[in-house]
């Protein structure tokens, strides 16, 4: 048996490859208009400190901080970052209570368990984990 391809049969063909790579196409123009997130890792206290400008008020943050990793979206709320310190954090900054609603981030330095209780610095909650402090805000970066 011969089949024999119409052009009844081939244009509803035609018109469903079409529409699959535009939508595939549309897909990957949609990816790039939302934004991956931002991570960086600083050395120093010193060189997060430009950085540290477009966060949240993080004074808390004692000056010989190293170590010091962020991650988050231009484009929506929240930043984590974790830090080492051998001061601790900054004396008078800091309250402690229940954990608030964390942002919508992770990262494999994360981890995956948090306390119920934390500190509470400015706009962060903080908690102290395998030698490093971890911080999280709601607050978008500038």
């Amino acid at each position: 048996m011969q089949h024999v391809w119409s052009p009844a049969r081939i244009l509803p063909l035609a018109a469903l490859v079409v529409a699959g790579i535009t939508g595939l196409t549309g897909c990957g123009a949609i990816g790039g208009l939302v934004s991956s997130p931002t991570s960086a890792i600083y050395p120093t206290y010193k060189d997060f400190a430009a950085e540290a400008a477009k966060l949240a008020d993080t004074s808390w943050i004692p000056d010989d901080a190293t170590d010091i990793r962020i991650k988050y979206h231009q484009s929506r709320p929240g930043t984590l970052l974790t830090f080492h310190t051998e001061k601790g954090l900054a004396e008078g900054a800091c309250t402690t209570g229940p954990r608030p609603t964390p942002p919508d981030l992770n990262d494999t330095w994360w981890p995956t368990e948090v306390p119920k209780d934390v500190f509470l610095c400015k706009d962060w909650s903080v908690f102290q984990a395998f030698g490093n402090y971890y911080g999280e805000t709601q607050i978008a970066p500038r």
